[in-house]
């Protein structure tokens, strides 16, 4: 399936029980854009893997990190410091709401170019609207 994933060119959400898991597919898949789920971590339950997500991004040029329901504010910020090419704004609905998710994004105080980036001109360039 991922071959057919990679010749149509269409990203991959891709939520692993651990962000370890993405450098085998990344490495494995390089024609493939793979978005990381939750910053790698749902709810923020584990502050380490927030980390390693951004380690990976920085690491494989395939990997990108979505932003949905991460309880913990200051690696959204640091994503977006570190890899603000990279970071694509998710609401995780119907069930998250994306008013929640969006009043972080702003209220990290992005400059204005990386936040029209993380609200829609990463995911636009990445599926060529």
């Amino acid at each position: 399936m991922l071959d057919v994933v990679a010749n149509l060119k269409i990203p991959v959400l891709f939520h692993p029980p651990k962000v370890a898991d993405f450098h085998m597919i990344a490495s494995g898949y390089p024609r493939i854009t793979f978005i990381m789920a939750h910053l790698g971590s749902f709810s923020s339950q584990n502050w380490s893997e927030h980390l390693a997500a951004i380690d990976v991004a920085k690491r494989y040029a395939n990997v990108y990190l979505e932003t949905s329901s991460v309880i913990l504010w200051r690696y959204l910020e640091l994503a977006a410091k570190e890899v603000p090419d990279k970071l694509i704004f998710g609401s995780d609905g119907p069930d998250g709401d994306s008013r929640v998710g969006l009043y972080k994004i702003r209220l990290i105080k992005l400059p204005k170019d990386v936040e029209r980036n993380v609200l829609g001109g990463t995911v636009q360039r990445l599926v060529s609207i």
